[in-house]
This record gives structure tokens, C-alpha cells and sequence, in this order.
């Protein structure tokens, strides 16, 4: 009897010192750079496949430097691995049903203690009200509005140097001609970029198409069933004249005075004398529109973007789309000088007779242009 009970010792024994010799010592230094807490899940197996050991760990969410730069929460946390085998792992961000792999950590054949850096980033919350802000503070440093309305520069230059000759229309300037006294210019010094990128979805967009007409465009492109990434680099100017009246007219040679009295004369009366003051330029612009894909749950983390309560995305370049925004003017504004009559009065000498008066059986009529110009009130 005596000798079993010795010999069942010497067994146990021998099986403590064999799981010694097999065991590591591991310590897994986790750096959050999600701004979100996660809980790690730490399975550890032996080189024959057996799990061994089984727990989680909580990794508090990581923060933004000074320089609002991403900053990681450090957690360090041991455990024991098994020489030849490895330890698997497994998060969870907080706020969501998804879980994503992290590669396995192998343990080598050595008792030698291990000591490794797990770094969890690139995987973000998807926060409606983020991508809200990013697109509505696009329009306000765009200075876009419900009104805005985007026009073609080619039909904008000819306005900068002229006297434009119109009538409002309730809020709008309808103009029927202009006369380019002195060709403009505009000078301005290097563009506003506008480059960001932000998470969002299409019923989001639909709403703020009703204040910021631009992204129209976007939405058409989008689907009611996922989420998109949407980044954009727009070239921006604003353009202010300094250009008066007095300067325009100063400018004009007899000939040309003679000329704009003869194209007075036959206007239609009621009109009155406009000159542009400033409007904003789009020089260039890019929306680069990217359809998210669902990932199986716990799928490889290196694959996965962003997270919902139960889906996690990816993008991918293959499922992007790219709208251009040309060259375009926008919030034209324009100031009233004074009438056509008043103007004529001033430039005809009482004993000079425009051509209008002398064809008047005959009359030339100066087709409008038809362009209409948004006001922007104040």
C-alpha cells in the first residue's frame, strides 16, 4: 500500500515538472489605439492543440494627443504559453456584437520568457454624427448653402470689367446684356484645400442635399443597404473685385464712350446698372465615393474598417466611384449703381443723339443673354 501511494507521488510529481518544462512564461503588452474600449479574448494551446488556458482581458480605449494626434492606452497582461504551440486571440470593441482575429502568437520550443507588443488600430466605431459634422463644416467652409447655384466660369469672366444691365426679380438678378468696358483679371494667391474623409450613409446625405445642393451628386451614387467612405480634395478661391464705376468709365476712350451711349440707347427702359463685386470659385474638386463590405464576423481585424452594432466593413478601391467638380463660380454677388436713363444722361451731350434715337422706325434690339443670377441675401 505504502509503496503505490510512493509511487503516485512520484508520478505527480513527474507530471508538474513535465508541464513546467512546457510552459512559457508570455507577457503581451497591449497598445488600444481605438477609440473605443475592447475586450481581448487570450486562448493559449499546447504544440498538440489542447487549450489550456482561457480568459479575457479589458483594454480601455485609446485618446488624441495634444496635437490631436492618436495616442494608445497601454495594458500589459500575462499569461502562460506552450512551447510549440500558440496563443490565439480574439476582440470585441465595446458597443458592438462584432469580433475580430488577431494573427496567432507561436511560441517557440524554448523556455525562454516571451515578450510581445499586440498593437489594436485601424477599426473605428461608425459615429452617424462625425460624418455629419465632417460634410456639414465641408459646406460651411465652401460657403454653400440652399441657394447655391453653380455656374460655369466661362460665362462669369466675360461679367468682371463689364456693366452688367438687368432687373431683379424677386431675390434674382436677371440680366439682359453687359458691356466689357476693361477686361478683368482675377489675382488671387494659392487656393484653399479642403482634403478630409469621413464614414457615412445615404439616408444622411439625402438630408443634407437640402441645404448643401453639391452633394446631390453623391447621393445618386449611393445605396440604402451600407455604409460609405466618401473623401474629397477641393481647390478653392474667393474672388472680390475692386473694380468702381468711375474707374470703368474713366477708362473709356471717346470712341468707346460714343459706343456704350449707342448701346444704352437701345435698351429696354426700366434698367438698371450693375457691377460684380465678388463671388467663390471652385478651381478644382474630387469626391472619391467608396461602397463598404460586410465582413464575417470574426474575420481578420487587418481587413476591417469600421464597425456598426452587429456588421463590419471594409472598402476597398474596386468599389469606388469618382465625381468631378469643373471649374465653377458660385454666390455671385453683384452692386447696383444706378439706371440706364441716369447713366445715358450723364455720358450724352444735350446736342448728341444715340442710335436708338436715330433708328427708332428701325430699331436694334440686343438679345439677352439669359443667364440668371442667384442673390445671396443677407
Amino acid at each position: 500500500m505504502k509503496t503505490n501511494n510512493w509511487l503516485s507521488i512520484m508520478l505527480l510529481i513527474a507530471l508538474l515538472v513535465c508541464i513546467s518544462c512546457s510552459s512559457v512564461k508570455t507577457s503581451i503588452l497591449f497598445k488600444n489605439y481605438i477609440s473605443n474600449d475592447v475586450t481581448v479574448n487570450v486562448e493559449s494551446y499546447t504544440k498538440k492543440g489542447s487549450l489550456k488556458h482561457n480568459e479575457s482581458v479589458l483594454i480601455p480605449k485609446g485618446f488624441l494627443d495634444p496635437e490631436k494626434k492618436p495616442a494608445s492606452t497601454d495594458k500589459e497582461y500575462t499569461t502562460i504559453g506552450y512551447k510549440g504551440g500558440n496563443i490565439k486571440m480574439k476582440y470585441y470593441p465595446t458597443g458592438g456584437n462584432s469580433n475580430f482575429t488577431l494573427d496567432p502568437l507561436v511560441i517557440p520550443d524554448s523556455r525562454r520568457p516571451i515578450n510581445f507588443v499586440q498593437t489594436l488600430t485601424g477599426l473605428t466605431m461608425y459615429d452617424v454624427n462625425d460624418g455629419k459634422q465632417r460634410l456639414m463644416q465641408l459646406g460651411t467652409d465652401l460657403k454653400f448653402d440652399s441657394t447655391t447655384v453653380l455656374y460655369r466660369m466661362v460665362d462669369i469672366s466675360p461679367l468682371i470689367g463689364s456693366l452688367v444691365f438687368g432687373k431683379m426679380e424677386g431675390n434674382k438678378l436677371v440680366i439682359t446684356d453687359n458691356y466689357l468696358i476693361k477686361e478683368g483679371r482675377i489675382q488671387f494667391d494659392k487656393p484653399s484645400t479642403f482634403e478630409q474623409n469621413t464614414i457615412t450613409e445615404k439616408s444622411l446625405v439625402s438630408a443634407l442635399k437640402l441645404s448643401i445642393p453639391i452633394y446631390g451628386s453623391i447621393e445618386a451614387s449611393m445605396t440604402s443597404s451600407s455604409l460609405y467612405k466618401i473623401t474629397w480634395l477641393i481647390s478653392y478661391y474667393s474672388f472680390n473685385s475692386n473694380i468702381s464705376t468711375s474707374t470703368l468709365l474713366a477708362t473709356l476712350s471717346p470712341e468707346k464712350k460714343k459706343e456704350l451711349v449707342d448701346a444704352l440707347g437701345i435698351l429696354p427702359k426700366g434698367l438698371n446698372v450693375y457691377i460684380i463685386s465678388s463671388f467663390d470659385v471652385i478651381e478644382s474638386g474630387v469626391f472619391n465615393i467608396t461602397k463598404g463590405t460586410e465582413i464575417i464576423t470574426g474575420g481578420n481585424v487587418a481587413v476591417a474598417s469600421v464597425f456598426t452594432g452587429n456588421t463590419a466593413y471594409t472598402f476597398r478601391a474596386d468599389d469606388s466611384q469618382i465625381i468631378s467638380i469643373p471649374n465653377k463660380a458660385y454666390n455671385i454677388k453683384f452692386v447696383e449703381w444706378e439706371t440706364v436713363d441716369n447713366l445715358l444722361k450723364k455720358l450724352k451731350p444735350a446736342d448728341t443723339k444715340s442710335a436708338g434715337d436715330f433708328y427708332m422706325t428701325n430699331p436694334i434690339f440686343i438679345q439677352p443673354n439669359n443667364i440668371e443670377i442667384k442673390i445671396k441675401e443677407d
